[in-house]
C-alpha cells in the first residue's frame, strides 16, 4: 500500500477508499476506546473509593494525559525517523500493558495507586501511538483529503469517548467493575490486531536523519514550532483550546452526583460527549471540501467555549444537551487544527510538530484538569464550567486580533513555515 493506491469518490469518501486509512482509523478507535473505558472504569472506582473526590476522579484521566508531556517529544523524533507503522503497533501493545496493570490491581484489592500506574501506562502508549499515525496520513493521502481525513479520525478519537465508556457502563452494570476493565482490555488488544496490515505499507514517511542523537532533533523540532507563524502561534491556540475545554471531563462525577443529583448520569453524560464528537466529525467529513478551514477553526473554537455554558445547565437534560455539543464542537476543531498544522509543517517535521502540539495538548489536559477538579470541590462543577468555557472564547477572539492571517484562507495555505 502506498500513496498511488486507487482512490473513488471525493473528499472523505475519497480518503476512505485509501486501505491504509482504513486500519489506520480502526486501529486508533479501538485503542482510543480502551483508553477512555479504562478512564471511565478507574475514575468511577476513584470516586467511590475516595469517598467523592473530584481530584481523585480527576487523576484517573490525568495520568492517562501527562505522559505524553514526557514522552512525546521522544516519540515524536521516533516518528520521524522509524517506521511509524511499527510505532503504532508498539503503542497499542502498551495499552494492553497498562489496561491489563489496572485490573490486576483492583483484582488483587491493592488501592487506587495501581489504577493509576496503569492509566500512566496507557497515557505513554497514547505518547507512542499519536504522532505516528498523525505523521504518517499525510503520506498517504492527498492535500485535498486531509480536512475530510482529519474529520474522520476525530470520530476515531473522541469516537472511542462514546464506543469505550458505553460498552464499559453496559458491562460494568451486567458484570461489575472486573468486566469493565476487561472490556478495556479487550479494545486494545483488537487494536494490536487492525495494525498488523499496516506493515506492508512503505509511504511511512521515514526522512529524518538516523545518525544523529535524540536531543538535538527533539531541539530542532521545537524551534520549528516556536519560530513559525502561523504554525507556532496555532499550536498555542490548540493547547489552550484542551486546558479551558477540554479537561472538564474529570468534573463530570461532581456535576452528576451533586450538581443533577443523579450520579448514575456520569456514565451517560461521559457517552453523550463521544456521541456528540461523533456526529459533530462526521458532519464536518461530508462537508469538509466546501469549507473554508479557517472559519471552522475559529468557528468551532467559539461553540466549544459556549458548550461548556450549556453543560453547566443545572437539569440533565440541558447537561446532556451541553455535553453533545461540547464533544461535537471539540471534535470538529480538533480536526481543523490537525489539517492546519499538517498542512504548514515540512514533511521531515510533521512527526515532532504533531509531538509539540500533543505536549501542549496533553500538559493542559493533564495539569489544568487537576487544577479544576481542585477548584470544583469548593466551588462547584459549573462554575468552573461556565468560566473556562467563556475564557476560550476570549482567548479566541484574542487570537484573530493579534493575527489577522488567521481570518484568510491564502494566508494559511500560502505561508512557509521555517
Amino acid at each position: 500500500m502506498t500513496t498511488t493506491e486507487q482512490r473513488r469518490g471525493t473528499g472523505w469518501a475519497s480518503a476512505l477508499s485509501v486501505g491504509t486509512f482504513r486500519w489506520v482509523w480502526a486501529a486508533v478507535f479501538g485503542a482510543n476506546s480502551g483508553m477512555y473505558a479504562l478512564s471511565m472504569v478507574g475514575g468511577m472506582v476513584a470516586y467511590d473509593l475516595s469517598h467523592g473526590s473530584t481530584l481523585w476522579s480527576s487523576a484517573m484521566m490525568t495520568a492517562t494525559m501527562v505522559p505524553s508531556v514526557v514522552g512525546s517529544p521522544i516519540t515524536g523524533v521516533l516518528a520521524d525517523r522509524y517506521r511509524r507503522t511499527a510505532l503504532m503497533t508498539a503503542g497499542t501493545l502498551a495499552g494492553v500493558l497498562g489496561a491489563g496493570i489496572a485490573a490486576a490491581g483492583y483484582l488483587l484489592g491493592a488501592g487506587l495507586y495501581p489504577m493509576l500506574v496503569g492509566c500512566i501506562v496507557a497515557g505513554l502508549a497514547r505518547s507512542l501511538l499519536s504522532p505516528s499515525w498523525q505523521a504518517l496520513i499525510p503520506s498517504v493521502l492527498r492535500p485535498g483529503e486531509l480536512l475530510g481525513a482529519g474529520a474522520l479520525m476525530r470520530v476515531a478519537m473522541q469516537g472511542g469517548e462514546f464506543a469505550g465508556p458505553a460498552v464499559a457502563t453496559a458491562v460494568v452494570a451486567f458484570g461489575g467493575t472486573s468486566a469493565g476493565f476487561a472490556v478495556a482490555i479487550a479494545w486494545y488488544l483488537a487494536s494490536v490486531l487492525l495494525t498488523v496490515p499496516l506493515r506492508r505499507v512503505h509511504a511511512d514517511g521515514r526522512v529524518a536523519q538516523q545518525h544523529r542523537p535524540l536531543l538535538g532533533p527533539i531541539v530542532d523540532g521545537a524551534r520549528y514550532v516556536a519560530t513559525g507563524r502561523p504554525l507556532g502561534p496555532t499550536v498555542l491556540l490548540v493547547g489552550l483550546h484542551c486546558a479551558l475545554t477540554m479537561a472538564f471531563l474529570g468534573l463530570l462525577p461532581s456535576l452528576a452526583a451533586r450538581t443533577l443529583h443523579r450520579s448514575g448520569l456520569y456514565g451517560t453524560l461521559l457517552t453523550e460527549v463521544g456521541l456528540g464528537a461523533i456526529l459533530g466529525s462526521l458532519a464536518l467529513a461530508v462537508v469538509a471540501r466546501r469549507l473554508d478551514v479557517t472559519r471552522v477553526l475559529v468557528g468551532t473554537a467559539v461553540a466549544s467555549g459556549l458548550s461548556l455554558v450549556v453543560l453547566a445547565v443545572p437539569t440533565p437534560l440541558g447537561a446532556q444537551a451541553g455535553a453533545i455539543l461540547a464533544g461535537a464542537s471539540q471534535a470538529a476543531f480538533m480536526a481543523a487544527a490537525y489539517t492546519v498544522t499538517q498542512q504548514l509543517a515540512r514533511v521531515d517535521m510533521r512527526g515532532r510538530v504533531a509531538a509539540v502540539s500533543n505536549i501542549i495538548n496533553s500538559a493542559g489536559m493533564s495539569f489544568i484538569s487537576m487544577l479544576w477538579g481542585a477548584i470544583a470541590a469548593p466551588f462547584g462543577a459549573p462554575t468552573v464550567l461556565v468560566a473556562t468555557g467563556l475564557a476560550f472564547v476570549l482567548v479566541t477572539a484574542g487570537f484573530l486580533w493579534r493575527l489577522p492571517g488567521l481570518r484568510r484562507r491564502a494566508g494559511l495555505a500560502a505561508v512557509a513555515v521555517g
